[in-house]
């Protein structure tokens, strides 16, 4: 093999490489956004017509410990 050649192959391989690389990133942006999408996308939030408060005291993956009705049973004791 000459040094061309060499050179040929050699840039062949990081073209492939970077090729990789993006096809690495684009699946990860892909996954990221999918799993934004199962976490905040869904049905509108149940509000309150009355006081437009979340009637929801909790969610998954996060909790509401701010909620209307959570601190209503605590000023009255229930």
């Amino acid at each position: 093999m000459d040094c061309h050649e060499l050179l040929r192959l050699h840039s062949l391989r990081a073209h492939t490489a970077d090729c990789l690389y993006s096809r690495f990133l684009a699946s990860g942006a892909l996954a990221v956004f999918g799993l934004f999408t199962l976490l905040f996308a869904g049905d509108k939030s149940r509000r309150s017509k009355k006081h437009g408060f979340d009637k929801d005291t909790s969610s998954f993956p996060f909790t509401n410990n701010e909620s209307y009705r959570a601190k209503k049973k605590k000023v009255k004791g229930i």
